[in-house]
């Protein structure tokens, strides 16, 4: 087993906008296999409205299909301070991006932050 290799991190830990799409990790042309992805999602003031979403986007080994997740509440509930924590497996195609996002929809934008690393 051993400890992971970390291949790429972020952190935005004070963000009061939007975080468009960017790249986590650029898979390399021999890189094909099976990453984790570990994000930390912080809403540090009540949402008065709306949500703040944490997207992790990829393109999957088999078919090249493009593939998002976004962890659930609390940290895409309204009316919330909270953190969300976890780890999900990407099964990346070679030559593609790991890729992150936050959306803030109809919500009060105080700061907030998100961590993530890819490993493996």
């Amino acid at each position: 087993m051993g400890i992971p290799a970390e291949y790429a991190t972020v952190d935005r830990v004070s963000e009061s906008a939007s975080i468009a799409t960017a790249t986590l990790y650029a898979v390399p042309a021999s890189g094909t296999q099976i990453f984790r992805v570990t994000y930390l999602k912080v809403t540090s003031a009540a949402i008065t409205s709306g949500s703040v979403k944490l997207i992790v986007g990829w393109n999957d080994t088999d078919d090249g299909a493009a593939l998002t997740f976004i962890p659930s509440s609390p940290a895409n509930a309204t009316d919330s301070t909270s953190v969300v924590t976890g780890t999900i497996l990407v099964d990346a195609k070679s030559s593609t991006n790991i890729t992150y996002a936050t959306e803030y929809a109809k919500c009060r934008r105080d700061k907030n932050g998100v961590q993530i690393e890819a490993s493996r």
